[in-house]
């Protein structure tokens, strides 16, 4: 059979917290789709994993003795991706946001040192970049963190780096137009906020 990597890590956060639930927001996933997951290694291997009721989840003596060789199988397979990257100065990052465009920064970061090398890639959203900042695939991911389903990974560091402008279109009979400002509690309930997506990036704050 063919090595189900996702499974595989699907199988040992559901088997380490015992609980689907907490598993998929461990690696930012629906419980639907963790559960897809585990089921799909399930069917490959040919044995249930996971004796599951309404009120508890609790392995199979097959998922006991397959959980150590899991962690193991993932621990090499991490390895071995590590052995054969190229040294660590190249910087391994996600650039996707759906709300500004973080390859504005890289640019810029590159433009302020040319030596630095970095690997951009995209994985389609913040909560998809995390799994792979803590396994180690990538060493950096623009995102927010109020858009994650699940709580902030403990073991990840964060910062501020930028605030995007934003602009408020407001009706011809809105309060804030004479003013040529918008305060933010008048305009809260009838503005349509957007961002500028052509203004420069802005230093992050010290």
């Amino acid at each position: 059979m063919d090595v189900d990597l996702p499974g595989l890590r699907a199988f040992v956060a559901a088997a380490e917290l015992m609980h689907f639930g907490r598993a998929a927001q461990r690696m930012f996933l629906t419980q639907q789709a963790l559960s897809k997951r585990v089921r799909r290694l399930e069917d490959a291997l040919g044995t249930p994993l996971f004796e599951r009721t309404t009120r508890r989840v609790s392995l199979t003596d097959a998922g006991r003795r397959f959980l150590p060789l899991a962690r193991e199988a993932l621990s090499a397979f991490d390895t071995a991706v590590e052995s054969v990257r190229e040294s660590r100065e190249r910087l391994r990052v996600d650039v996707y946001d759906e709300r500004f465009s973080p390859m504005r920064i890289v640019r810029d970061l590159i433009e302020r040192d040319p030596g630095l090398r970095i690997e951009p890639g995209m994985r389609q959203g913040f909560a998809l970049a995390l799994p792979a900042l803590l396994n180690g695939e990538i060493d950096a991911a623009f995102g927010q963190v109020r858009d994650l389903p699940g709580p902030w990974p403990p073991e990840l560091a964060q910062r501020l780096v930028h605030v995007e402008p934003m602009h408020a279109f407001v009706g011809a009979d809105h309060p804030s137009r004479p003013a040529g400002r918008c305060v933010r509690t008048s305009c809260a309930r009838r503005a349509s906020p957007c961002p500028t997506r052509a203004a420069p990036p802005r230093p992050a704050p010290t």
